[in-house]
């Protein structure tokens, strides 16, 4: 089959699990470029979501237009994006015309069907932090480095509801950042 064509299934079913934003999709991008199709390694993803992060834009849509460049040059970067971007698009707007035309109890289901989708977004993101996290425990027998991980999380969490940090949350990466340090430091030394 065409590399083209390759990118472009992947990336669409990539897009049709995309609930939630962009670190949902992570696990997604994960199952189909790492195991799936064994286009990236495990290091070779970290590196392309770390890239994808560091860049203006979407996660996915970062990871889709750097792994289309990388097995299809510009093409396959076009044609993954595109795929990535309008599966959802197209899908919206079918359900769009079948709930415009439908019955108010239609309208209902729907609605319905977005709240059963929060629990689903927040497995994903939970999927998605384990995902990235996973390579930063080699050896099970060394759980310090999850334990600080889950401790940063817990206080930043915690600080968020506090009314300075949700006028600045970058003060919680600040914050995440240095906790991390010093805990790095003083714990890990």
């Amino acid at each position: 089959m065409n590399v083209i064509l390759k990118l472009m299934l992947v990336f669409s079913k990539i897009a049709l699990g995309a609930f939630g934003g962009g670190l949902a999709t992570i696990p997604f991008i994960h199952r189909e470029l790492v195991i799936n199709s064994q286009w990236l390694t495990e290091k070779l993803f970290q590196q392309t979501i770390a890239l994808a992060q560091m860049t203006p834009g979407p996660v996915a849509l970062n990871a889709a237009t750097f792994v289309g460049y990388r097995f299809g040059n510009f093409a396959g970067s076009l044609f993954a994006t595109v795929a990535l971007i309008g599966t959802p698009i197209l899908i919206i707007a079918i359900l769009l015309y079948i709930v415009s035309r439908g019955s108010e109890n239609l309208q209902k289901k729907f609605a319905a069907f977005q709240k059963i989708l929060r629990p689903a977004v927040a497995g994903l993101l939970m999927s998605a932090f384990i995902t990235l996290t996973r390579p930063l425990i080699p050896d099970l027998n060394n759980l310090m480095p999850g334990i600080i991980l889950i401790f940063i999380f817990v206080i930043c969490y915690v600080i968020s509801r506090f009314e300075l940090f949700k006028k600045f949350p970058q003060l919680i990466i600040l914050f995440g950042a240095v906790l991390g340090l010093c805990l790095k430091n003083f714990i890990l030394a």
